[in-house]
């Protein structure tokens, strides 16, 4: 029997995903952030940052997803 959470859809992750990403992208463009890929502090916590960002409208994302889907 199949399940009928959206959560358990895959199209529902990986648009989340790919809006999630685009969104965190185009802040740090907006905000014109541009570090170079080294080991120094300010790239790594630009890194934590957007990984943040990440994280943070992935889970938006995946919440409207889910009720719109329902």
């Amino acid at each position: 029997m199949k399940s009928t959470d959206p959560r358990e859809s895959g199209l529902i992750h990986w648009l989340s995903l790919v809006v999630a990403l685009g969104i965190a992208q185009s802040i740090f463009w907006y905000l014109d952030i541009d570090v170079e890929a080294s080991l120094s502090l300010e790239y790594i916590a630009a890194l934590f940052v957007k990984i943040a960002f990440i994280s943070l409208f992935y889970y938006l994302c995946l919440k409207v997803f889910c009720w719109l889907y329902r």
